[in-house]
Formats: structure tokens, sequence, C-alpha cells
């Protein structure tokens, strides 16, 4: 791993609703930069969510106020992980963010399961590479509609859920 943040740094570059609700204007992304350590991700988990589970459904366990007034990263970042009005944004918004500069490779030992939605199931070659070289015999999936992807969202997340509990991993 190269780089670790608490939240994902492109949305918060492209989106301006997330910095003017949640973040002094003078913030930058690097503020907010931790060591390159899995160990910050767990302590980032445990911190400000208490357990994978809670992190998983997004739901917090700490109140931005509960922060000293000088703790302005952990505040703003208190506020962004428990805002919950209607934003232009969703929850991914404060994924653990992971950034590595070598290539993960995508194989039979890396890849453990995919979501994807069912009419791929009908490609005989997606199907077939899937067996063939993923060895992912069940892929999970969702119907879909046409339309913005972000409409997917909760089904995609629902087949994760039911995926990792099965596996438990959460």
């Amino acid at each position: 791993m190269d780089r670790l943040h608490p939240f994902d740094t492109g949305a918060f570059s492209r989106i301006p609703e997330i910095q003017k609700d949640h973040f002094h204007p003078e913030m930058k992304i690097s503020d907010f930069e931790l060591d390159p350590d899995i160990l910050e991700a767990v302590k980032i988990v445990e911190k400000f969510y208490s357990t994978n589970q809670l992190y998983i459904e997004n739901t917090t366990c700490v109140n931005p106020e509960n922060f000293r007034e000088n703790e302005f990263e952990a505040r703003s970042y208190a506020s962004l992980i428990s805002h919950n009005a209607d934003t232009k944004y969703d929850n991914r918004v404060s994924t653990i963010e992971m950034i590595y500069k070598q290539k993960i490779p995508l194989n039979r030992e890396s890849l453990i399961q995919v979501i994807i939605p069912h009419d791929f199931l009908e490609d005989p070659i997606f199907k077939d590479k899937l067996n063939n070289v993923f060895n992912i015999t069940n892929p999970l999936t969702y119907y879909s509609i046409k339309g913005n992807p972000i409409e997917s969202f909760g089904a995609v997340y629902n087949e994760y859920r039911k995926f990792a509990d099965s596996k438990k991993m959460i």
C-alpha cells in the first residue's frame, strides 16, 4: 500500500458539497493522509465505527462534537460519516481508500467473488472466463434496468452484505 485515506479522495475533490458541508475551506486531502498500513485502517474503524459490521453498515459511533475544537480532521471526518440528510453523494464517500502503485493481479488466487448484473450471466464468453480463469462458478448477481449505474448501488450492496455475512467477514 502506498497511500491511505479515511474517505474517498476523488469524491472530496469532485463534489464541492462535501467540502462545503464537512471540511474547512483550507483543508486539503493531504491533511487526512495516514501511514500506509492496514493497522491504520483498523484504527479508523475502531475509533469511528467500533466494529467492522458498523463500518460496513456506515453506522458511526461518534459525534463530531465529541472531538476537541483543535481536532479539525477528526471533527470533519466524523461530520462526513455521521451526515444523514439527502445529498448528491452516498455512503461510498466514507469508504476507507487504499492506493497502491503496483498492480494487483486479478486471478483465481486474488479474486474470491464478483457481483454482476444478471444479464451478464447470459454471455457465454463472460461466464466461461469467470469459471475457467477465475474459478468463480456461482457469481453473485442482481437485476438492473437501463439507467444510471448509481441506481443499482443498493442491489450490489445487498449482495455484498449477504456474501460477507455468509463468509463471516463481518
